[in-house]
């Protein structure tokens, strides 16, 4: 199917969608697209440098390919999803035909023949997979013996979202996050861009300058052509007859070779020289330039961007090098002497023609960079990609105003800062932590990658690598220490349109290759636990969902959310900047997973395959410590203990069935408490070593407890009844005391067979 046809005096050029049945999509994507964009950003522009005979597009409306004046025409036929196949035949007097790109493998697109005719033919395929923006499709060849250069540029739009308010919005995010992050080079499409504000970055130096070094070379050219020259007291020459008064040394000179008036003599005199401030400047900036240009293009030419470059292209850019070289040693700039002072306010510098526009152009090189209609091109790294990080960034944002606790970073990806292209490191991840005032502990992390090694805080998979985009962990007071519900987050750029609830009105849903995706994040991803440690608690994937760029419908969303994520919690959530809706419907989600009672969560939780979730009442060994022993007061309280030598042997301890100890500390309470790792029977001399303050030298055995992970309480928190005696308790009565006295649970409950698997947390 013809999508648009240019009929030029020396070519014709024919565009068709890459798939010849494709109709049906290419129409579908024009529709979804017209969707998602305001009507005033689903507007564009064709531009054709050559002259025309004859333009035809493909029309909405007739759904034909027909007539229509090249710049009247408004609606776009391009998009990230459609692949089109491009057709140029030549007319017999064209030579040498070509596609020119900077981008190699754009130029490689495009195979130039000669047919049996002798005419050049020459075809391509355009595929730009999810990189909207500008193209430019440059054809170059000869006429008879005349060079010539067409360019046939036109946007493509983006069919997910709107590329100019969700795709300007995202990079603005990102941008104050991570600035330069978002900038890439050499990709098939660029964006219009103004600068603005301090760059300082290598790749958007490399950027600017592509799109000005044929600027630079010309005000340097006018430059050396027509140099100012001021003036200034020297040395210079003068015959005999032409000086007027003398003084000193000349007057005895002059009378020594008087009656020679041919001869000269060594004035001082007003000259006017080219060796002065401006031309310091001048040089000075070329220096600046060129060093510049060779520290940074040593770095481009390292960068996997590199091979993209197209071999012509490269050759311009290092001819912009030689002739800058060139101009240093040339005999006018020879003469110019190096630069001592650059503050100075020159007229010169301010306006004359050359000096203005290259001083113009240098601290442009300097400048950051905003993305709107401007004089400047710059390339933007895969929209997936940035979508990806937006995701990330934009559910900071809500759970910081769901809990108005600003996130502690405690881990964010190391950006190469040595390389071309900013990049996180591939083995590097984000971890924020939101510590709220309710008990509640927040983790969020960016691609946490779990392994069968289990290190990913101690959870992990059997059956391969996994990378959820985003995981939000959620801890509780109310529950073990180790327990936190997970919730795992991938942002995918793509979507379909489903007919679930209505035939007529279609919502947006992600794929559900997608959603199989989640579902085998939640069934394969657990925590490992530790040998002899038959209470100890997974931290469980409790839901799994996909962001996708889709347009949030209140109700029909809204239906989709209570009969589908809120049950099954598999599912998606359609989120993009400035969706109001859905915004709301994701942080609706993220505050019920944040304040929900833990207990009413787990109860409402479908179990893992092979798994199910119980309410956890983690046990705790309480021993009495008298006031009298500093020693062992500063050991477990003051200190971070890591053995503790009970008096008495205790099975329920010996056998795990407790896993936590707290120290009682005489008529004060308890105020810390400590995960058990182990316990064993041992001479009491072995429990610590000598010359420690709890060294006692006795043969006599004691239960020798191994400690790990001490957890401070807000306050002290008393037993009724507490003497030198020892009791149980469990978790969420150390976290909800009564008027400062917790519960406790009788011996008996501790010891009763089979209770440990029954306080099991999974």
């Amino acid at each position: 199917m013809n999508i648009l046809i240019i009929n030029h005096k020396d070519f014709f050029i024919e565009i068709d969608l890459l798939n010849p049945g494709g109709v049906d999509d290419f129409e579908n994507t024009f529709k979804t697209s017209k969707k998602r964009h305001a009507p005033e950003h689903f507007e564009t522009a064709y531009l054709f440098t050559g002259p025309l005979r004859k333009f035809e597009i493909w029309q909405p409306a007739s759904g034909e390919v027909e007539g229509a004046d090249i710049y009247a025409v408004k609606h776009p036929v391009f998009f990230e999803n459609i692949g089109y196949s491009v057709s140029i035949d030549f007319q017999p007097e064209v030579v040498s035909a070509s596609i020119y790109s900077r981008v190699r493998n754009v130029r490689n697109m495009f195979k130039v023949k000669t047919t049996k005719g002798d005419t050049q033919f020459a075809s391509g395929e355009l595929k730009f997979d999810n990189e909207p923006g500008e193209f430019d499709l440059i054809i170059d060849y000869q006429l008879k013996t005349v060079s010539l250069s067409v360019l046939f540029q036109f946007t493509v739009f983006s069919s997910k979202l709107d590329t100019q308010k969700d795709h300007l919005a995202m990079v603005k995010q990102i941008e104050k996050i991570y600035p330069r992050l978002a900038v890439d080079y050499l990709r098939k499409t660029y964006h219009y861009f103004e600068v603005q504000g301090s760059g300082e970055s290598d790749i958007l130096w490399w950027t600017i300058f592509g799109n000005i070094f044929r600027r630079i070379l010309w005000h340097l050219k006018v430059i050396v052509k027509d140099p100012h020259k001021a003036l200034s007291r020297g040395k210079g020459f003068v015959r005999a007859d032409k000086i007027k008064k003398a003084k000193g040394r000349l007057a005895d000179k002059l009378e020594r070779f008087e009656g020679r008036p041919d001869k000269y003599f060594e004035v001082d005199m007003i000259l006017l020289v080219e060796d002065n401030y401006e031309n310091q400047y001048v040089k000075y900036i070329i220096a600046d330039i060129l060093d510049q240009y060779k520290r940074i293009y040593k770095l481009v030419q390292k960068d996997s961007s590199n091979t993209r470059m197209d071999k012509a292209y490269r050759m311009q850019l290092e001819f912009a090098e030689e002739a800058m070289s060139h101009l240093l040693v040339h005999p006018f700039f020879k003469g110019v002497g190096k630069l001592k002072d650059r503050k100075r306010f020159s007229p010169v510098l301010a306006k004359r023609v050359g000096y203005a526009g290259l001083i113009k152009d240098w601290e442009t090189l300097k400048m950051g960079f905003e993305l709107q209609e401007g004089l400047y091109e710059i390339e933007l790294k895969n929209i997936a990609y940035l979508y990806q990080l937006w995701c990330f960034f934009a559910m900071t944002e809500m759970i910081e105003k769901i809990t108005g606790v600003k996130p502690d970073v405690k881990k964010m990806p190391t950006i190469k800062s040595n390389t071309f292209r900013l990049s996180p490191d591939k083995d590097m991840h984000s971890k924020l932590v939101f510590e709220c005032a309710d008990g509640i502990n927040i983790e969020l992390y960016q691609e946490l990658r779990y392994t069968n090694n289990f290190d990913a805080d101690d959870a992990g998979t059997f059956d391969g690598s996994k990378c959820p985009d985003i995981i939000l962990r959620i801890g509780r007071r109310d529950q073990p220490r180790n327990l936190y519900l997970t919730y795992l987050f991938d942002a995918k750029y793509r979507l379909i349109e489903s007919t679930r609830y209505s035939e007529i009105e279609k919502m947006d849903e992600p794929l559900p290759e997608d959603l199989r995706q989640m579902r085998d994040y939640k069934e394969s991803i657990y925590r490992k636990e530790e040998d002899g440690a038959d209470n100890e608690h997974s931290k469980e994937v409790m839901g799994g969902y996909v962001l996708f760029p889709g347009i949030c419908n209140a109700e029909l969303h809204g239906r989709y959310y209570r009969e589908i994520i809120f049950k099954s919690h598999i599912g998606g959530f359609p989120f993009l900047p400035g969706d109001e809706a859905g915004s709301a419907l994701l942080g609706k989600h993220l505050r019920y997973i944040i304040t929900e009672d833990t207990a009413r969560q787990l109860d409402k939780m479908q179990p893992q395959k092979g798994k199910a979730y119980k309410v956890s009442d983690a046990f705790v060994f309480v021993d009495f410590v008298p006031a009298m022993d500093a020693a062992l007061y500063n050991d477990l309280v003051e200190g971070e203990a890591v053995i503790y030598a009970g008096r008495k042997f205790d099975s329920a301890v010996i056998t795990g069935r407790v896993r936590y100890f707290a120290p009682y500390i005489e008529r004060r309470g308890i105020t810390c408490f400590y995960e058990i790792e182990y316990s064993d029977m041992m001479p009491r001399r072995k429990a610590h070593s000598p010359g420690h303050p709890l060294f006692l030298d006795e043969g006599r055995k004691c239960m020798v407890l191994k400690l790990k992970r001490k957890e401070m309480l807000d306050d002290y928190v008393r037993i009724k009844g507490m003497a030198s005696n020892r009791r149980y308790t469990q978790i969420k009565h150390l976290y909800n005391p009564k008027d400062g006295f917790i519960s406790t649970v009788p011996e008996k409950d501790v010891r009763r067979p089979g209770r440990d698997k029954e306080q099991s947390g999974s």
